[in-house]
């Protein structure tokens, strides 16, 4: 107002006035009622009526369950060669698997499984395997000779194990394992290592991320990600042993998030919460492209 009722005899053209990127914008009556009711205001730019965004597919596991549950690839990923057909390949740098909030995956309880099949690349620094933020629960390498699966009850506890010698480039299991009384982690069923612990897992308002930790790899974070090779990925709300974990399989399942042959997320009767698995080989996800949202093709 004060520039448009001035003396100066210049027009006068608003910089960007209104931001809309990723919303509806607003306000714009109040500022066309100013600009219309004086001769120097002629209007102004928008900042933007166009997404700056680099377009790509968004790849997700769709939910076939009526929990509707989603999970999503982020960032550049490979499907290659598994130990069960195919598994996802993660570069180190920014890409994961997001799996969306369900109160299905908020597990506070006083029991808890966690199985995965890695292959691991050379050490290149601190990774994540599956985490539910820093506190709840995951298991991670933070260190070259040793893994760390933690989770918090009245205080958050962690436990490393010792990696075996070949553990860059061949694929092995992890297992681990909360029953209420002991943390416990196992290496290719190897006799694991454990500690007392006891409580409910307090949960904590961040998603379950694979290849990720969502809480502390956020967009300031300037370290590398998970840079190997996963399959067969599972959270269970009970406490499974080695022996039992044999015998768990899709057959199992109650609720399925995919179809097979391409990536899979699975609800089972014996308690899982979370299958993630990628199939046969030449399977893959389904993608959906931001161009066409709704319309999914094979990628």
């Amino acid at each position: 107002n004060d520039i448009a009722r001035s003396d100066d005899p210049r027009p006068s053209f608003m910089d960007e006035y209104v931001a809309v990127t990723g919303n509806g914008g607003g306000m714009f009556d109040e500022f066309w009622k100013v600009i219309r009711s004086n001769r120097r205001t002629v209007g102004g730019a928008v900042w933007d009526w166009v997404s700056p965004a680099i377009l790509t597919d968004w790849i997700e596991t769709p939910d076939e369950s009526p929990l509707s549950n989603q999970a999503a690839i982020m960032g550049r990923y490979q499907l290659v060669p598994g130990k069960f057909g195919n598994a996802l390949s993660l570069s180190g740098h920014d890409a994961w698997v997001e799996i969306y909030r369900a109160p299905e995956l908020d597990l506070n309880e006083e029991t808890l499984t966690l199985s995965f099949w890695v292959k691991p690349s050379p050490w290149n620094g601190p990774e994540t395997f599956i985490s539910k933020g820093d506190w709840q629960f995951g298991i991670r390498q933070t260190e070259p000779d040793s893994l760390e699966f933690y989770l918090t009850t009245d205080q958050r506890n962690t436990l490393k194990c010792g990696v075996p010698e070949n553990w860059p480039g061949s694929w092995h299991h992890v297992l681990g394992v909360y029953d209420g009384r002991f943390m416990k982690l196992w290496i290719d069923e190897r006799p694991g290592k454990q500690i007392s612990k006891t409580g409910m897992i307090v949960n904590t308002p961040f998603p379950v991320n694979i290849g990720r930790n969502e809480e502390t790899d956020d967009q300031d974070f300037t370290g590398t990600m998970c840079d190997a090779l996963l399959d067969r990925i599972a959270i269970f709300g009970p406490a499974i042993d080695p022996a039992a974990m044999k015998s768990m399989g899709p057959e199992d399942s109650r609720f399925r998030i995919g179809r097979e042959n391409r990536f899979v997320l699975l609800l089972r009767d014996r308690g899982a919460y979370l299958w993630f698995d990628l199939g046969k080989p030449g399977s893959s996800a389904r993608v959906v492209s931001v161009k066409e949202i709704g319309s999914a093709c094979d990628s």
